[in-house]
């Protein structure tokens, strides 16, 4: 175990921070798979080096630090100079009391949501989106002309045993379930309590639903997603995309839109997001989500060399140079466009624009003109619009859109703003 110049007993640590019912796993020393491994060496070193009053003075700063939402005037306007000063936004006092209730109660608050919002005919439509997307990929990858017949059995194998889960969790819309989840043996919650432990008590609630499914069978029909969380998003380990109820809203998503304007607002986030399962990580996960090889060597790295030459053609059509990580989100982007522009258009009856159009511009359909505006307005809603305390990537919101795996930051918008009035009106 890592150590310090405090000592540190990390055993002893971990035994305090986990439920007593993992303390037997624990303590037995077993075998973890942990991705940063050289941010806890780094750390160590960092701990090592920093002044005894450096420590102290952080720790005690972000214990304060987490109960500001909750104090009076004075404290926060601290906080508030300091946000009004880096991000020139200010929350409300009571943007942070709704964002401390869901952060400690998520699934409670997330029930609520679901059921004011919940509709029977949502998620058939959506449903319907989802699987009309990964029929498009799969007549993709059987036109594909560079890859041999191995190549495409086993994509279409890993695309066949994909989970398509749409919409919100069962336990949202069961209170038998709800009361599973919140009450446990020696964990009650009660209403005498005075707030701090109230809150306390919760965390503990959290935290011993976080580790009681360690070294337990993964439950795969389980999809606890928050309510409130709009990112479409691929889960690599389970092979499974999910789309939240949250996503199914306007602006988009709407049952009273044109079907293509839902396939350019939320089609085509469906499509890249499903992308991500064959791209450079995706590759490394098989139908089951096991950290494999799946592919054969030569079209991994034709897969590579592939993706690099695409980076670098972003790269100079942008005019910053090659960057890896923002060009792999573009090469989503704009294969995610495509495959939903070709959905779209295989349903769609092509109609002309009115009047006379010129021989050198290629006729625009009314469908393709609608799945335009929806992945127009969708981009010029979301840059305008307040998403937690996070910054869009890109004027086009894909970062707030998609999330990119299954450890991805949430990017979250205001159940007031998706009940609100829709600026869009078709008739």
């Amino acid at each position: 175990m890592f150590a310090t110049k405090f000592s540190i007993d990390w055993s002893d640590y971990l035994r305090t921070v986990t439920p007593t019912s993992t303390h037997k796993y624990t303590l037995a020393d077993p075998v973890v798979f942990v991705q940063k491994i050289e941010y806890l060496k780094r750390m160590n070193e960092l701990l090592a080096k920093t002044p005894d009053r450096t420590l102290i003075n952080y720790v005690v700063i972000q214990y304060l630090k987490s109960w500001l939402p909750v104090l009076s005037k004075p404290h926060t306007d601290v906080i508030d100079e300091f946000l009004a000063k880096s991000q020139h936004y200010v929350p409300t006092r009571a943007d942070r009391c709704v964002a401390f209730v869901k952060s400690k109660m998520p699934v409670a608050v997330g029930a609520m949501f679901a059921r004011a919002t919940s509709s029977e005919k949502i998620k058939p439509a959506a449903s319907e989106i989802l699987n009309e997307t990964v029929e498009a990929f799969k007549s993709t990858i059987e036109s594909n002309t560079w890859m041999d017949k191995q190549t495409k059995k086993a994509i279409m194998s890993k695309v066949n045993r994909m989970e398509r889960r749409v919409s919100h969790s069962e336990i949202l819309m069961s209170n038998r379930k709800l009361d599973d989840y919140y009450f446990h043996k020696n964990l009650m919650l009660s209403a005498d309590l005075p707030f701090p432990n109230l809150v306390d008590e919760i965390d503990r609630i959290n935290s011993v639903n976080a580790y009681k499914s360690l070294r337990g069978d993964a439950n795969r029909s389980d999809v606890c997603t928050n309510p409130f969380d709009i990112s479409v998003h691929y889960d690599f380990n389970i092979n499974r995309i999910v789309i939240p109820s949250a996503a199914l809203h306007p602006p988009f998503f709407g049952l009273n839109y044109p079907r293509a304007y839902n396939y350019g607002a939320i089609g085509y986030i469906i499509a890249r997001e499903m992308l991500r399962g064959f791209d450079h990580k995706g590759k490394d996960f098989d139908a089951e989500g096991n950290y494999v090889q799946w592919l054969p060597d030569n079209k991994v790295q034709t897969i590579n060399k592939r993706v690099s030459c695409l980076s670098e053609l972003f790269g100079k059509a942008d005019g910053n140079g090659k960057d890896d990580e923002k060009s792999l989100e573009n090469i989503a982007t704009s294969e995610g466009l495509k495959l939903a522009f070709k959905v779209n258009t295989s349903e769609c009856e092509a109609l002309s624009v009115p009047g006379n159009v010129p021989k050198h511009v290629s006729p625009t359909t009314t469908a393709e003109t609608y799945l335009i505006l929806g992945d127009c307005e969708v981009a010029r809603l979301v840059k305008q619009t307040v998403v937690s305390y996070g910054q869009a990537r890109n004027s086009r919101g894909h970062q707030i859109l998609s999330s990119g795996g299954k450890n991805r930051d949430e990017k979250q918008i205001s159940p007031e703003y998706l009940l609100g009035e829709s600026s869009l009106s078709f008739s």
